[in-house]
């Protein structure tokens, strides 16, 4: 709750879209998704304004950025408060949902997850300037977000840098030899041979979760995205023995931000 009674707010549209690109997903996740749109204070469609999209972090979903704090704004509330200080110019926030039933996307496409780097490029963005007063162009359009979050920042500020030009990291997934590898051995302590039953156990509201248990999905879930097969996903470890399957593990580095630099580099 914002305690300035003489701050002008914006409002937070809740959308439902429906997606074509997520149909049929390989994991059945649903295709109609909420999508929040946060417009300035005053807003007004004979005016255009710049746009950021905000990507949550790993089993996080766009609505959680509006969520309630005792002592820190929501991103809708801190957004009021520094357009109405001056600190920033008045501009559209969107926040999409791109929650899997492993627990996230990380924004990219996948045959263990779905195309979520083209739900956000094809469908979110064109839906956006369709439907409010943006500006129509890469330098005014941003992405920013938080571990997950931040990675699908980076991923689409280096692969989409034609729809946004600026972008903003926060911790976002990168060396993963440092943000991965140390939460394997509690991966495979929580996985106990069998992946299904740790996110079946995410999926039951009763059951008690371990202290390794997060860990344990975070992986599965970077799994899906990194080391798809087919449908299914490999893990970067042996189930039996905890060591590092280094065929896998070569292919999670494929999508490590800092190495896809120089490839993105020239681009």
């Amino acid at each position: 709750m914002n305690s300035d009674k003489n701050t002008n707010r914006g409002s937070v549209v809740y959308l439902s879209h429906a997606s074509e690109i997520l149909k049929n997903n390989p994991l059945g996740d649903k295709s109609v998704r909420d999508l929040i749109v946060y417009l300035p204070p005053e807003y007004d469609e004979t005016k255009t304004y710049p746009s950021v999209y905000a990507l949550p972090g790993f089993t996080g979903r766009g609505r959680m950025f509006l969520n309630d704090s005792a002592f820190t704004p929501n991103l809708s509330a801190r957004l009021d408060k520094l357009i109405n200080n001056g600190k920033i110019r008045p501009m559209i926030v969107v926040m999409p949902n791109c929650f899997t039933h492993f627990g996230g996307s990380q924004y990219i496409n996948s045959t263990g997850t779905g195309n979520y780097e083209d739900y956000l490029t094809k469908e979110i963005v064109k839906f956006v300037d369709e439907n409010f007063s943006t500006i129509k162009d890469k330098n005014s359009r941003a992405v920013m977000g938080k571990s997950s979050g931040g990675y699908g920042a980076l991923i689409m500020a280096m692969r989409h840098s034609d729809i946004f030009g600026l972008a903003c990291s926060t911790s976002g997934d990168a060396y993963f030899e440092h943000c991965y590898l140390p939460d394997i051995p509690k991966a495979f302590r929580a996985i106990n041979g069998n992946p299904q039953a740790l996110i079946e156990k995410f999926w039951n509201e009763e059951a008690k979760k371990g202290k390794d248990d997060f860990s344990g999905l975070n992986i599965i879930g970077m799994s899906a995205c990194y080391s798809p097969n087919g449908a299914n996903f490999d893990l970067p470890f042996d189930m039996q023995t905890g060591e590092i399957r280094v065929e896998i593990w070569t292919k999670w580095l494929e999508h490590e931000p800092i190495r896809l630099v120089e490839k993105n580099a020239a681009i």
